[in-house]
């Protein structure tokens, strides 16, 4: 009894410490971004986001993708079959990893020229090498968590991000400074990656190595089983689809928005800017996302917990408040930027250029939360395939929405596409979770509350900015003056809409209580005595 108390204690442990270096390692990957653009500038920006999503597939695959499926099934079997499912698991993934590699390293020039500019390539040539270090980051992070043991996994992902984010920041300063330009700033930030990586891979094998002094694990090409190799590739993709949903939108902007704007008539170093621009959104979406979806994902596990011990009523309950978790902070973080988005603009990059564009993403916020909320939810309820068919189908929505929005509305297409493509995805997930058990994100006095809100906060937040603007600072809006309307209207709406949220009961009191931070504030604000 002891021992299995003990086991899931490790378990529980393990859990919460790689949630925590995932969460850790989401914001730095948002946050860097900003003081990245303020060095290399708009057109360094866009060389940057033109490469990173062929890096963040490989990496969003070697650390979530492979290494679940894998410790899963080493999890699952015996332990005399680890040598087998590890040699076959290493090198199915070795020789997929070093073909995409190769095919990318190769074809840089011609793919670099399909974008629209031929300079990409010595970055894109560069953050083809992160392939090659995917097997032992999958398999090893696959190893260790099979074992139960998360902290190698957490450790690795936080020196990969760490090592990579300085060195990114670091090389496009010295690039800019040695007079490189911004495709040399682009080129050092893709050697950044590629060094991430790497420290990634060594902090794996020093852990590998250390815990198995005296052992006898090696990765044999007899030991190979061919038929387990195409379950494997298919479900880590599966698994990974959601996750790399917002990488797929970046990916189909970086092949088609500078060629088409090329194509309508734009200038190409103008086309380059304004693509610079566009991307400025993709750390807020990223950031809205993650405040978003998570209070709502701690929810999700038991959304399965329920399932599996049949407690329907149980999981319909989970599900909803899940949905209306994530609405509520969505809806009110898309509404609360595109307010402020200007003066937001201004503080993170250097001016408001692009600002009628960030304002369009602002409320792919809304519905890129949604999008991670219901498809974890229906990956709760066995349900995954479904949840890809319908990013496949939001993906195909993006990429029309470019053809036919770009030529005429700039980049301005582009975003109105994107959160086109969100929503889309989002509404099926939606619908689906409806047909399934009958679960809706909120009733009618619900709604009614949360329109409240969302109006309330927003007007609220409407006039504090613009009596910061118009009469406080009388139109002297530069970055300082522009960081104070932005920080303080941040502070204004929150705290207006948590009090509304809690006093329309837009929650009830019981779900509150699973919610420390909500506990307390529902307690001061309704004049409670303590839940318990």
């Amino acid at each position: 009894m002891s021992s299995n108390r003990d086991q899931t204690k490790r378990i529980w442990q393990g859990a919460l410490i790689l949630t925590f270096a995932a969460l850790i390692t989401k914001v730095l990957s948002a946050v860097y971004r900003i003081p990245y653009q303020n060095i290399a500038g708009d057109i360094g920006f866009y060389v940057y986001q033109q490469v990173y999503p062929f890096y963040a597939i490989a990496f969003t695959l070697a650390i979530y993708g492979f290494p679940v499926i894998i410790s899963k099934e080493l999890s699952n079997r015996e332990k005399n079959n680890d040598q087998e499912l590890l040699s076959t698991y290493f090198y199915s993934l070795s020789l997929i990893s070093t073909v995409v590699g190769l095919f990318l390293f190769i074809l840089a020039e011609p793919l670099a020229r399909w974008m629209g500019d031929p300079l990409l390539t010595g970055p894109l040539r560069v953050t083809a090498l992160t392939y090659f270090v995917v097997p032992i980051l999958s398999v090893f992070r696959g190893y260790f968590q099979g074992q139960g043991w998360m902290t190698p996994t957490a450790v690795s992902q936080l020196t990969d991000q760490s090592v990579r984010v300085v060195f990114i920041l670091v090389l496009a300063y010295v690039m800019i400074i040695g007079g490189y330009g911004p495709y040399g700033a682009g080129l050092g930030a893709a050697i950044g990656s590629v060094l991430g990586a790497l420290a990634g891979a060594m902090c794996l094998l020093l852990y590998f190595w250390k815990n198995n002094k005296g052992k006898r694990i090696s990765f044999r090409l007899g030991k190979v089983k061919k038929n387990y190799i195409f379950p494997f590739i298919k479900n880590s993709v599966l698994f990974s689809l959601t996750i790399l949903v917002i990488v797929f939108i970046q990916l189909i902007d970086s092949l088609t928005v500078l060629r088409l704007l090329i194509e309508s008539g734009v200038y190409a170093e103008v086309a380059k800017a304004s693509k610079g621009i566009f991307d400025r959104g993709q750390p807020l979406i990223q950031l809205g996302t993650i405040i978003a979806t998570s209070f709502a994902l701690t929810i999700v596990p038991m959304i399965s917990r329920a399932k599996q011990l049949k407690d329907n009523i149980e999981a319909k309950r989970k599900t909803e408040l899940t949905l209306r978790l994530t609405l509520v902070f969505g809806i009110l973080a898309s509404v609360g930027l595109a307010i402020i988005i200007a003066p937001t603009n201004h503080l993170l990059f250097t001016n408001r250029e692009g600002s009628d564009v960030l304002f369009v993403l602002a409320f792919a916020i809304l519905f890129g939360a949604l999008v991670m909320t219901t498809a974890a939810v229906l990956q709760g309820y066995d349900k995954g395939h479904v949840a890809a068919r319908h990013i496949l189908i939001g993906l195909l929505t993006k990429g029309i929405g470019n053809v036919l929005l770009i030529p005429t509305l700039g980049t301005l297409g582009a975003a109105i596409s994107t959160t086109l493509c969100l929503a889309v995805i989002a509404c099926l997930n939606i619908i689906m979770i409806y047909k399934m058990d009958g679960a809706v994100p909120m009733q009618v006095r619900q709604l009614l509350g949360v329109i409240m809100t969302v109006i309330i906060m927003g007007a609220v937040t409407l006039m504090w900015r613009m009596l910061l603007e118009y009469m406080i600072f009388a139109g002297e809006l530069s970055r300082t003056v522009d960081g104070v309307i932005a920080l303080s209207s941040v502070s204004v709406g929150a705290v207006t809409a948590l009090y509304l949220i809690i006093k329309l009961n837009v929650f009830s009191e019981k779900e509150v209580s699973a919610i420390p931070f909500f506990a307390k504030l529902y307690n001061v604000i309704n004049q409670r005595r303590d839940l318990s």
